[in-house]
């Protein structure tokens, strides 16, 4: 017989004994578990045999291990004991293996014991002076029980000392001591004596170089009489807040007695300016001649006298922010080569204006 093309195809198709390769899903038959031979080991035999020891995935896939007959040693990655997890405890290393310490108590330290085990422990003023270097030449004695720990600024160390109380004569005046026991006598703060009761009475006292810092109040049944105002919109003013101020008369008939002449600040020279500023002085003057003059800072109830020596005889003017400004029958315009007057008195919030011309 002999072969047809077809035949050959089928043929040339099949596997050869060495080293086939194979296409598609080729199957073989299962052997049976802990099969140690040269049989074929298909992917069925493969997972039985290492699904028992690790399964695939992420570490937290693995839930044990089986098959290990000792501990891994450290230089495998491994603790080289059988370790038991100690609440508190730390884990430190014995040389061949890890160990977990006990807890310790609170507030306790974990002290070397250099090549043996460390131990949890008190610190104490003597451990840090072995122990810390510079730091511990910075003692020079071991304190005890009875002894006080203190720096010496001296010696710029620190030391110990026994404490040592001494008993001092006791003490006389105002402030008495018996023993351990201080009291206060009463004061009513007449001559050389302190006051210290909490609400003491003086008697004529003198006080002087009063220099606060901030605000301060004289209190008299519960109502303040006099205060100074030391920080705030107004600076360094004295306030009355009730009664009656007599300068050289000790019965004031009105809010303010003056017994002498009053004088002024010295009249206030705005130059040839039209702006008439009364904030520092209620007399004003200007070298100009008349003209558009805006007042400033008046306050209802003032008085106040503005003099315009410039000698022009032309005519003036006067405004202020928040009045209406009377001027009447007022002469406005001077006399030439003459200077004139201007009275404002403010009442509310108007001003109401006189003159005299002619000086």
């Amino acid at each position: 017989g002999y072969l047809t093309a077809a035949d050959w195809n089928t043929f040339n198709g099949k596997a050869p004994l060495a080293s086939p390769t194979f296409t598609g899903v080729p199957l073989a038959p299962t052997a049976a578990a802990n099969t140690n031979t040269t049989q074929i080991a298909t992917t069925a035999f493969v997972m039985g045999q290492v699904g028992s020891f690790a399964a695939k995935g992420a570490n937290s896939d693995i839930t044990s291990l089986t098959g290990l007959t000792t501990m891994l040693a450290l230089n495998q990655g491994g603790t080289g004991a059988n370790l038991t997890a100690a609440n508190g405890g730390i884990i430190y290393s014995t040389g061949s293996a890890m160990a977990v310490s006990a807890a310790g108590t609170s507030g306790q330290f974990l002290k070397s014991a250099g090549a043996a085990s460390p131990a949890w422990a008190s610190i104490g003023l003597n451990d840090l002076k072995s122990a810390i270097t510079p730091f511990g030449n910075l003692f020079t004695n071991n304190c005890t029980t009875s002894q006080t720990f203190y720096f010496n600024g001296v010696t710029g160390v620190f030391d110990c000392a026994n404490i040592v109380v001494t008993t001092n004569a006791n003490l006389t005046g105002p402030i008495t001591s018996s023993g351990n026991t201080t009291s206060v006598a009463s004061q009513t703060g007449t001559g050389s004596k302190f006051v210290m009761d909490t609400a003491p009475t003086i008697s004529n006292p003198i006080i002087t170089n009063i220099a606060p810092a901030a605000d301060f109040s004289l209190t008299q049944n519960t109502v303040i009489p006099f205060k100074s105002v030391n920080s705030g919109a107004i600076v360094n003013t004295l306030v009355l807040n009730a009664g009656s101020v007599g300068i050289g008369n000790a019965s004031p008939r009105t809010a303010l007695d003056v017994s002498g002449a009053i004088v002024s600040k010295a009249p206030a020279d705005i130059n040839s300016s039209t702006a008439v500023n009364f904030a520092s002085n209620n007399l004003q003057y200007t070298s100009t001649s008349c003209g558009a003059f805006a007042l400033s800072n008046m306050v209802s109830g003032g008085t106040y006298t503005l003099a315009v020596q410039g000698g022009a005889a032309t005519a003036c003017s006067f405004t202020a922010s928040g009045f209406t400004v009377h001027t009447g029958s007022a002469t406005l315009t001077p006399t030439a080569t003459k200077h004139i007057i201007f009275t404002f008195l403010v009442m509310g919030t108007h001003v109401y204006v006189a003159s005299v011309d002619g000086f």
